[in-house]
């Protein structure tokens, strides 16, 4: 092995299925607002994991509650102002 590519190529290969499923799978239903996190950069991060994930064929209800189960108290507040509903 003569570079970083030779070595990697191989190890992803032989191990990278092993765990991927689990941690998309993790990323998405075990995802918690960061302490310094904003909404946006929430939602961003929310919908990359999602889009990785082989579960991003669930119903929209679902992806909505999945979203939201997770969000900062105050966030759910402000949304509910300013969409004069109760998001959650």
């Amino acid at each position: 092995m003569n570079s970083w590519d030779d070595m990697k190529t191989p190890f992803l290969t032989r191990y990278q299925d092993l765990c991927k499923t689990r941690e998309l799978k993790d990323e998405i239903f075990k995802m918690t607002a960061k302490d310094n996190e904003i909404v946006e950069e929430y939602i961003e991060r929310f919908n990359y994991n999602f889009q990785r994930s082989p579960h991003n064929t669930l119903p929209k209800k679902v992806i909505r509650a999945i979203l939201i189960k997770c969000m900062k108290k105050e966030w759910l507040e402000t949304l509910n102002l300013m969409g004069k509903v109760h998001i959650s």
